[in-house]
């Protein structure tokens, strides 16, 4: 199932308006790349640990933040304790 951040986690106010990260499951989150030539984008993280899929960087999550990417490595990161 795919959910967008604020069926993720409705008590956390801070996923009331994202409108273009969405989480794969309950583990996998996803920030889609959406302007031409960018080289990373701005995201929120839900609360948690997270593990950024490329470079294996944990985040502590509950915050926004930058994530370098481009069109084709978009930012994508596993919950801690997942089992993929």
């Amino acid at each position: 199932i795919i959910k967008s951040l604020v069926l993720y986690d409705q008590e956390d106010i801070h996923t009331h308006y994202r409108s273009d990260e969405f989480v794969y499951g309950d583990h996998i989150l996803v920030c889609p790349i959406i302007e031409p030539n960018a080289k990373g984008r701005r995201m929120y993280v839900p609360r948690g640990k997270w593990y950024n899929m490329w470079t294996d960087d944990v985040v502590e999550g509950g915050k926004e933040m930058w994530v370098d990417a481009d069109i084709d490595t978009i930012p994508v990161f596993i919950k801690e304790g997942a089992v993929i």
